[in-house]
């Protein structure tokens, strides 16, 4: 067995409570460092569940309203926009919409992926935290809603 696959069986499975105790402490460290993109990126995965990779491309024509129009890049459709299990688009908050400042080229974040999971791991003293948390904790305790 190799060594990622060894690795993969030894995690923990963290329960929902513990996730979200996680995600708190990680969000207190992100809102101390005084980086606004990185802050604002921060807010939209926990509001949304939309991956990181997605979110970094996100500008000014994929914001209606409060609802977020943005293709799911990671199965390669055209045109699959998010949209949760009950067919709703992932919608922010009125704050989080005002913290969004788009640059001249109209997108709301100037770097990569990798420049802002560098970042996180920077920011955040966790070094068992992983930003993709967040967006499963955002799913599960959407269709555990739903199930209610």
């Amino acid at each position: 067995m190799r060594g990622r696959q060894r690795t993969h069986h030894k995690r923990k499975a963290m329960t929902l409570a513990e996730c979200e105790e996680k995600i708190m402490k990680a969000e207190a460290y992100v809102q101390n460092c005084g980086n606004r993109e990185i802050q604002v990126l921060f807010r939209l995965m926990k509001e949304t569940g939309i991956r990181l990779g997605d979110l970094v491309n996100l500008n000014t024509d994929n914001l209606q309203g409060r609802e977020l129009l943005v293709v799911e890049s990671k199965y390669g459709a055209a045109k699959l926009f998010y949209h949760y299990a009950d067919g709703s688009l992932p919608v922010i908050s009125e704050e989080t919409a005002g913290m969004l400042v788009p640059g001249e080229d109209g997108r709301f974040f100037q770097h990569g992926r990798e420049y802002y999971i560098r970042l996180f791991r920077k920011v955040i003293p966790d070094k068992e935290f992983r930003y993709y948390y967040i967006r499963r904790y955002v799913m599960d305790k959407r269709r555990l809603q739903q199930e209610v």
